[in-house]
Formats: structure tokens, C-alpha cells, sequence
């Protein structure tokens, strides 16, 4: 293993301070993925646009956030997508 990988817990990572809002509101809406069949397509906004409204965050707030959270969405759509082709890979193997 190596050195710099040595002690360290492997799903560590840091979250610059200007993304934290955006990473914080990802792990709390992360349930909310609209789906077809195995593949999910991206999160469902309608119960997120609630969410920040019953928290009483500003409009001009939730539009940065969503669009913050919009590349959030876009790299975990595109690592669910590897990990699905790899799973169906080993199925027809």
C-alpha cells in the first residue's frame, strides 16, 4: 500500500469551504434520486426546492445551491453509471 494511503480512512476526502453548503444539503437530499429501473437519472428537485423553502432559505440562496449542487448530481450520476456497467459486465461474464 502506499505510504500516503497508510493509516488513512479511505472515504475521507476534503470539501473546499465555499462547496460545504452545497456537499451538506447533497448528503441530506441524496435519498431523492428519480430512477429507471437500476439506473438512476438525477435527483428529484421537487422535494429538494421543499426542503430549502422549509428551511427558509432565500431564492436567490437555493440558486446557487441547485446550481452548486447540479455538478454534485452530475459526478454521482456518472459513478453510478461505471458502477452499474461493471456489475452487469461480471453478470454476463
Amino acid at each position: 500500500m502506499p505510504e500516503w494511503l497508510r493509516g488513512k480512512d479511505h472515504n475521507e476526502f476534503e470539501v473546499y469551504a465555499i462547496n460545504v453548503p452545497a456537499y451538506e444539503l447533497f448528503n441530506r437530499v441524496k435519498t431523492q434520486w428519480r430512477s429507471e429501473g437500476f439506473r438512476r437519472m438525477g435527483l428529484d428537485y421537487n422535494p429538494i426546492f421543499s426542503y430549502l423553502d422549509r428551511l427558509q432559505v432565500p431564492n436567490d440562496e437555493q440558486v446557487s445551491l441547485m446550481e452548486s449542487l447540479a455538478f454534485i448530481e452530475a459526478g454521482a450520476v456518472t459513478e453510478f453509471d461505471r458502477q452499474l456497467a461493471i456489475a452487469r459486465s461480471k453478470k454476463n461474464k
